[in-house]
């Protein structure tokens, strides 16, 4: 019971109440990362939460060159560095946290089906909100419905009244309560790989793919296919299902034109995007060598510019936040390769190595979400919480050299009979 609550309280925060937080300024504080830290501790209580011991230490190992980096910076006498306090502390709590797990008491069993329950939730909300606006029914933000919300609510930092093309009246689907459409489509690609690789069920398909045709967000499709390449680069049999993948995703996108050529259309039309400044494509993808160069043209790029120092000086020069340019401008490129490199070491699921590599990908592409929690918990949630993350043991069997693969001991026999 303790751990359904525990998850359903993380997931409820950051995923159902998204858009609520406190506004600090030019920066805010979401409600998920406080619910998440209460959650966390009620479990501690309970004994539900153990350390990583070798998480810990390497979590704890990096936070101190980030708060020297951080430190060295007020000492750097540049106008594009200001430094924000609340994003290092940030930084410590939120990475801090990530690096519990559960204990041996804490049943991982059902937390996969409480993530799918919400992506499925927030699916069928998405694909609502997208076809109702065409007989009236318009919801793009709380702010826009409930005035009286706005106070509460962190929407202004955010595209949520995104349209389909410009000019277009159309909104792009945000499943109502997630800040962008981009939002939804990385949480989807995620709910999608699990539903193939995991539970191996595929009734609820295609209402995934409904909802992330109508985010028409290219992010969750670009970072799906960064994995794919990935895992290609791994394993020849991951390459022979990349093959395949594309294959069969090319084979869908063009039946699917021949039944919905508008929505394709829309699709292709966002390709030309990565050309036009002042899309989201062109700020999160292709304005960043701006930032690079500029970075790169004397020892800021060692240093950094101080914590913050993205938003602050490039975000108004039409640049979307990227994780490595981000860490770089605010710490320094040192830093941003540790970060990634823990990032992986944090969220890496042994059990099936795609899903791993996708997170990584979505924290690459998906515009800047190292230090979002409302992206970060949900994804603890399938990477650390659930079975995912524990390595299935490998034991000789009667034969000398050949090896045998056994399922741990929180594995139910439900989880056997669907993990690959």
């Amino acid at each position: 019971m303790m751990e359904r609550r525990f998850v359903h309280i993380s997931l409820f925060g950051c995923l159902i109440l998204q858009k609520f937080g406190l506004v600090l300024g030019t920066s805010f504080l979401g409600v998920g990362l406080p619910m998440f830290a209460c959650a966390l501790a009620m479990l501690w209580y309970s004994g539900g939460v153990s350390p990583r011991p070798k998480h810990m230490i390497a979590t704890a190992s990096f936070l101190v060159l980030v708060v020297l980096s951080a430190s060295m910076s007020y000492f750097i006498d540049d106008v594009r560095g200001r430094g924000s306090l609340l994003s290092v502390l940030l930084f410590m709590l939120l990475y801090l946290m990530l690096a519990l797990g559960p204990s041996r008491r804490f049943d991982r069993d059902d937390v996969i089906d409480i993530f799918l329950a919400y992506a499925l939730i927030l699916s069928v909300a998405g694909i609502a909100q997208y076809f109702l606006q065409f007989v009236g029914l318009r919801f793009v933000s709380f702010g826009a419905t409930f005035p009286g919300l706005k106070p509460i609510l962190i929407e202004k930092f955010f595209n949520s009244n995104a349209i389909v093309e410009y000019g277009s009246q159309t909104i792009r689907s945000n499943g109502v309560f997630l800040l962008e459409p981009s939002t939804l489509s990385q949480l989807l690609v995620v709910a999608l790989a699990i539903e193939i690789l995991v539970k191996r069920r595929f009734t609820r398909l295609p209402v995934y793919l409904l909802a992330y045709l109508v985010t028409f967000s290219g992010t969750g499709f670009i970072s799906a296919a960064f994995a794919i390449v990935l895992n290609s680069c791994l394993s020849a049999k991951g390459a022979v299902r990349g093959a395949i993948l594309i294959v069969a995703g090319t084979l869908g996108f063009i039946a699917l034109s021949q039944v919905a050529p508008e929505v394709t259309d829309r699709f292709t039309a966002r390709v030309s995007e990565f050309a036009m400044p002042g899309t989201s494509a062109y700020e999160r993808y292709v304005a960043q060598y701006m930032a690079w160069e500029e970075l790169a043209s004397d020892t800021t790029i060692l240093t950094g510019l101080g914590s913050g120092s993205f938003e602050q000086y490039f975000v108004p020069k039409g640049m979307a936040s990227n994780a490595i340019v981000k860490l770089t401008a605010d710490y320094g490129i040192f830093i941003s390769v540790l970060w990634l490199a823990l990032f992986c070491y944090l969220f890496w699921t042994p059990r099936v190595r795609f899903i791993g590599l996708l997170v990584i990908s979505l924290v690459l592409l998906g515009g800047g979400n190292e230090l979002n929690p409302t992206f970060l918990v949900p994804m603890a949630m399938v990477c650390i919480w659930s079975n995912l993350a524990l390595r299935v043991r490998e034991e000789e069997s009667e034969s000398p050299g050949v090896a045998t693969w056994r399922w741990p001991v929180h594995s139910t026999g439900r989880e056997r009979a669907a993990l690959p």
